[in-house]
């Protein structure tokens, strides 16, 4: 204490020990000159304490307010660049957004103003089917535990499957004043789910010739591209196949028999998978027959036996860029597993397509 004493008013003063006695009030004789400056130096000690105080606890505070900005800015980079919309809905005293994230723009064309500005703008670009179901969501009347899949046409005309579910919020007098939700775009899962659908129901019933027919046909529609195909290939000759079946937008091409080198059919074997999004007549140029047919990309993957030996490959091309998703893909697996198995049926019962 004595330190700090000399601290604030300099190193000229009572000596420690009488300092000492004065501070904690025992003193006999006081000393007016002495009691003066034991006051001066506790008052200036108190100061100092405090101001220092304050100005830790100022740093405090500023710490913590930055670490609360950048969580926030955490956040607002969640909202944004994730893929979920979150909104608030007012039901009373008018209805309409007081928020909806920035995704909402990206997934359905429409942003966050043009909602803010249309109270109904929600029910204006639902699927007419859906549209009763959305009117009683919006009113709140729909099971908030639940999540609801509605049906949106985006602003530049596809359709747009949106999977969302929200939580009640009430007023102090417990009626329902504005809904609290999130939702999340699962058009890519439906449209997965709808292309299988379309393949299964297009192949299951078919076997023998019309099955490469069927198959190819059901698979450019359902991953709506222009070709698709299914080759076999040749039991000896090395890089040698022959298309058992072609759909080429309109109808069936022509069957032939070709050498791999130098074409995409060339890697399938080679990478499992083999995938030209875009200029692929630049990448293969000394394959007229693409030119001819104006192919500018390619997904194709192996096709094979039960006991896991290639035999054939199944794939599709189109006239501009594809991109490739994990639902291409899939699909793709899935109906090369179904053709390894009915070609190997083919050859059980003699018919190889190589056969004379």
């Amino acid at each position: 204490m004595c330190q700090e004493f000399r601290g604030v008013m300099g190193n000229e003063g009572p000596a420690h020990t009488t300092l000492l006695r004065y501070a904690i009030g025992n003193v006999k004789r006081r000393n007016a000159v002495t009691e003066q400056y034991v006051r001066e130096a506790l008052h200036k000690v108190t100061v100092e304490l405090v101001q220092k105080e304050l100005s830790e606890s100022e740093t405090r505070r500023e710490g913590v307010e930055k670490e609360l900005h950048e969580t926030e800015a955490r956040f607002q980079q969640l909202v944004v660049r994730g893929r979920n919309i979150l909104y608030r809905y007012r039901l009373v005293p008018t209805r309409g957004f007081e928020y909806i994230s920035p995704t909402i723009t990206d997934i359905i064309g429409y942003t966050p103003q043009e909602h803010y500005t249309d109270p109904d703008l929600s029910l204006k670009i639902v699927h007419p089917d859906d549209r009763q179901k959305a009117e009683k969501y919006f009113k709140g009347e729909g099971a908030f535990n639940e999540g609801e899949t509605f049906r949106y046409i985006h602003k530049n005309g596809s359709l747009v499957w949106i999977e969302q579910a929200y939580v009640p919020i009430h007023g102090e007098t417990g009626n329902l004043v504005a809904l609290e939700g999130i939702a999340r775009d699962i058009t890519e899962r439906k449209d997965f789910e709808q292309a299988l659908l379309s393949v299964v129901q297009g192949t299951s019933w078919t076997v023998g010739e019309d099955f490469p027919r069927s198959l190819v046909q059901q698979l450019a529609a359902a991953l709506q591209v222009r070709f698709a195909f299914l080759a076999e290939l040749h039991p000896t000759i090395k890089k040698r196949a022959r298309l058992l079946a072609i759909w080429e937008g309109t109808g069936y091409g022509e069957n032939f028999d070709y050498d791999t080198t130098g074409t995409p059919c060339e890697h399938v074997f080679e990478n499992t998978i083999s995938y030209y999004p875009a200029d692929l007549q630049k990448i293969f140029p000394d394959d007229p027959w693409m030119k001819e047919k104006g192919i500018e990309s390619y997904l194709a993957i192996p096709v094979h036996d039960p006991g896991g030996n290639p035999i054939g490959h199944l794939g599709v091309m189109h006239g501009s860029p594809m991109p490739q998703g994990p639902p291409r893909e899939s699909i793709l697996r899935i109906f090369a597993a179904r053709a390894g198995a009915e070609l190997e049926l083919r050859r059980a019962e003699g018919k190889h397509p190589f056969r004379p």
